[in-house]
């Protein structure tokens, strides 16, 4: 049996009150304090000597109750219980209010301490040392007030980890009144986040998940960020491509050649000045070109300076992880947390900031003298301590200004051993910023070279790298390699004497291409990381626009776990690098947006910018936390106003009785149903929703449906998930005991092989269970057609339809179908005893198959390289479609380059300095 701890010697002679306690956030602080102000360890949770007692949180470790624990009615989800408007939610913290969280990170055992802490006698006064911010203040005092502590509370305001810093600042400790302000605007947040977030997510769950209660949940941040992926989906959608034909000349030299692209006369636009939208226009350039044959040239050259990328914040990080390394949001921050509090190699790094305290100078030279010998950016770091560049980096580099919370991410000075490779990669990434950013401008030399063939004018641009400045810390001294596929990269050859004056150059060739315009592109983590962070400037009011500014939506420590909250929650998945919405986001942005309009506002930021002005105001006194509140239970209230009270029901015109229990059918407006209902519950035994899947379903149709029980075919059902309509029915089943006609055989087929080299896992049978008993129910449901010629009707497969080729199993051709792909028809199938035959989608594994894949197929026995995304891990692979005898296709993987020899080094890559 363990021994209980006994109290330390310090802690039962101290008379009372003549200790202070010292709270951080986090233990990796309250070391760093307890260092500074020399105070030894007592045991593993907090330091103590005759003056001071040091511990921590672990980040948030008390919040907001749920609403069950504050009204026992709230347990059950119900319409007739919304809004959910604690009296106690006033802008102020209680006990009353508040709960210890418990989660696998944390048991409830830090908060006992931190109680017992501030329970004790010989504790006077308590600082607060959280975090220098909203968040800061509300962690302690979440804290302080569930222990009902009376404790006279001072604020210990660090803005700088330096020692002296600290000694500073505790010896400068603020009256807890310079922080009200903030600490008002704190509690506001929180409780305004509660009454949004709870009442809309029981609101969307209720009305949307229904009987099943599937969860939607809504949220001030998470909402306008799924509706930013959904909104981009639209685009794409709707997008509708533009023909264009791009000229290209091929011109020759005494130097050598190079290529040139035509120019469309009166347009400046450069992307848009080499699209020719008229066809018959780019022939007739083209061939004037050929006809002339020589052309002008001239040169136009222009010096160009490129600073240094600034300091990594966690988002910028985070960004420039997924493009260089393919690394997930939540990834980055793990590594770097692990660097920061396991490796003492890096600053703390969830922050907003891209700048170091002015302070820091001597810190910011120390890490870069330790990186000497150390890390292979060490002589360059050498460099710039020689060469006094770090004295001199000025207002780009230190700005207390530009310093909230926390400073940027750079080395610490202590240099990590035993890293992983993904630590390490991270770890080079911030030591080479951190260095460069002292290093001067890269200096390059761009031209501009104009090719005139009679009246029509070739451009073409080249760039030089003349002066490597801060890329050499990156290695780019010869050609910045980011810049390889851009505009601007060609290397041109010179102009000579032989060429004459002007120079002539010879046309060599000119190609027609024929193109068209791309959608926007989906958005990757990257891209949804900066349109998260600038989502201020979505923000029409200057004000508000201004207030987000700062912060955009959520911070930099939570848009890697509102991105990981989107996919736990199925509202998005990832398809390589791609961020995909699913139809459940679909049907929240309908809800948002069509079925409850007073929600509409938690589709854009505009929510967010609006509390940030107003917290600002509560921060600055120009406003009062209880009166933010009031507003904003008003404004749930109204939110909550067309969509928790059920719309009057009304009955059919002309009536139409329920096969039910007989009584006339009745509608709301969302739905149809019967008077009846399911036992004890207030659900009606017959449902039939108004909008199936974008199809309205009118009373004449509701009437036709009760008697024939299967109504259709309808062609204008609509894919949440992919967009594109196709042709169903609509049966009226028992959902419990009924499959809707045509569903009662299911053939099953063995799945792709979810990654490279991996067999596809047998198929099992379906197990059989016991059929339940009827339950008198009724439900409006989907029913799918069977695809041509699966209901062995030979009529449903048409022989006009183009043949591509022979099937590989039993010799037959196979068709090009005009909804089900590519396939061998059923009826000639039967006559020929063949048991397989070929069959495959028109889209398979998130990739497109094509009528000219399958005829390669099916002639040459392989189709070309292509992209697949896994059902099972959700990432792409790459692989050859083959013919196959006995299953008609396959999958074929290129050869894997070979391994290294154990030991060798590792193929060294340039490294990008974003």
């Amino acid at each position: 049996m363990r021994k209980k701890p006994s109290q330390s010697s310090s802690e039962t002679s101290a008379p009372a009150g003549a200790k202070t306690l010292v709270i951080a956030e986090k233990p990796s602080v309250a070391a760093d304090l307890a260092k500074v102000l020399k105070v030894p360890k007592a045991n593993s949770d907090y330091f103590e000597n005759d003056q001071w007692v040091i511990s921590s949180s672990i980040g948030h470790i008390v919040r907001l109750k749920d609403p069950e624990d504050l009204d026992p009615k709230w347990k059950r989800w119900v319409l007739k219980d919304l809004p959910m408007l604690p009296e106690k939610f006033d802008g102020t913290a209680s006990a009353d209010i508040l709960k210890v969280v418990i989660s696998e990170r944390n048991n409830g055992d830090r908060y006992k301490l931190l109680k017992k802490l501030l329970g004790r006698e010989d504790i006077g006064t308590v600082v607060n040392a959280c975090d220098a911010g909203r968040e800061g203040e509300l962690i302690f005092h979440y804290i302080y007030q569930l222990a009902r502590s009376r404790l006279p509370v001072r604020r210990l305001w660090l803005t700088s980890m330096t020692n002296a810093a600290i000694a500073h600042s505790f010896e400068h400790l603020l009256p807890e009144s310079t922080k009200a302000g903030l600490l008002g605007s704190a509690i506001s947040r929180s409780q305004a986040d509660w009454l949004v977030g709870m009442n809309g997510s029981r609101c969307g769950t209720i009305r949307i998940g229904g009987a099943k209660r599937e969860v939607f949940s809504v949220g001030r941040v998470q909402t306008p960020t799924l509706m930013l992926i959904v909104k981009r989906e639209f685009e794409i959608r709707n997008f509708v491509p533009k023909t264009f034909w791009k000229i290209e000349g091929d011109f020759g030299l005494t130097q050598g050649n190079y290529r040139g692209a035509a120019q469309v006369p009166g347009v400046t636009d450069r992307k848009e000045a080499e699209r020719f939208y008229e066809e018959a226009q780019a022939r007739q350039v083209a061939e004037e070109a050929r006809k002339i044959g020589t052309g002008t040239v001239t040169d136009e050259r222009k010096p160009r300076k490129e600073s240094a990328p600034r300091l990594f914040d966690l988002t910028t990080l985070q960004r420039e992880a997924n493009r260089r390394f393919g690394f997930s949001a939540k990834t980055t921050l793990g590594v770097a947390q692990a660097l920061y509090e396991k490796h003492k190699a890096l600053t703390y790094p969830r922050t907003d900031s891209q700048y170091l305290p002015e302070d820091y100078l001597p810190n910011a030279k120390a890490a870069l003298q330790s990186l000497e010998g150390a890390h292979p950016a060490g002589m360059f770091a050498k460099e710039a301590l020689r060469n006094g560049w770090v004295d001199t980096a000025g207002r780009r580099v230190f700005d207390n200004k530009k310093v909230s919370d926390h400073f940027a991410i750079v080395p610490t000075g202590t240099v990590p051993h035993g890293l992983t490779d993904v630590e390490q990669k991270i770890y080079d990434f911030v030591v080479r910023r951190f260095v460069a950013v002292f290093f001067p401008l890269a200096e390059f030399e761009e031209t501009v070279r104009i090719t005139a063939v009679g009246p029509h004018p070739f451009r073409t641009t080249g760039k030089v790298l003349v002066v490597a400045g801060w890329r050499a810390v990156w290695g780019q001294e010869a050609e910045a390699e980011e810049d390889k596929d851009k505009e601007g990269s060609a290397s041109l050859p010179a102009l000579s004497a032989p060429d004459g004056t002007p120079a002539q150059a010879k046309v060599l060739g000119i190609d027609v291409k024929e193109d068209a315009t791309k959608p926007p592109a989906r958005y990757n983590e990257a891209s949804l990381l900066g349109a998260m962070e600038n989502a201020g400037k979505l923000v029409d009011d200057e004000a508000l626009a201004e207030a987000m500014k700062e912060r955009g939506l959520g911070t930099p420590a939570t848009r890697a776990a509102t991105i990981e909250e989107l996919l736990a929650k199925t509202y998005i998945e990832r398809q390589g690098k791609e961020l995909v919405p699913q139809g459940k986001a679909f049907q929240l942005h309908q809800f948002l947006t069509q079925t409850c309009k007073n929600m509409s506002f938690m589709v854009e930021p505009l929510l967010t910018g609006e509390w940030e002005y107003k917290l600002k105001q509560i921060e600055h006194s120009e406003s009062t936390a209880p009166s933010f509140i009031t507003d904003i239970k008003v404004q749930v209230a109204t939110m909550l106003a067309d969509a928790a009270v059920a719309a009057p029901a009304t009955e059919l015109s002309p009536q139409v009785a329920s096969p039910t229990d007989g009584l006339a059918i009745l509608t709301d407006g969302s739905k149809y149903f019967s008077q009846d209902k399911v036992g004890a519950t207030d659900r009606p035994k017959m449902t039939i929703y108004a909008e199936m899947n974008g199809h309205k379903i009118t009373p004449t149709e509701v009437a036709e449906l009760v008697v024939k029980r299967r109504i259709g075919p309808f062609s204008d059902f609509r894919s949440m998930k992919s967009g594109k309509n196709f042709t169903g029915y609509i049966d009226l089943v028992d959902p419990d005991t009924i499959k809707p006609r045509g569903t009662e055989e299911k053939i099953e087929t063995a799945p792709a092989p979810s990654a490279e080299g991996q067999e596809a896992v047998p198929v099992k049978p379906p197990r059989k269970t016991k059929p339940k008993a009827p339950s008198g129910k009724l439900k409006a449901v989907l029913y799918f057609p069977p695809r041509e010629g699966a209901d062995g009707n030979p009529d449903a497969f048409d022989a006009e339809w183009p043949v591509l080729g022979p099937c590989p199993v039993s010799g037959l051709p196979v068709q090009h179908t005009p909804t089900a792909g590519y396939r061998v028809c059923p009826h000639k199938a039967q006559e020929a005893a063949a048991k397989k035959t070929f069959s495959l989608n028109a889209e398979m594994l998130k990739a497109p198959i094509s009528p000219d894949d399958v005829r390669k197929l099916l002639h040459e026995g392989k189709t070309g390289l292509k992209k697949f995304v896994s059902n099972r891990t959700k990432r792409t692979f790459e692989a050859f479609l083959v013919a196959d005898k006995a299953k008609g296709w396959w999958f074929e993987f290129p050869p894997r380059k070979p391994r290294a020899a154990k030991g060798a080094p590792a193929e060294k890559k340039a490294d990008e300095p974003f």
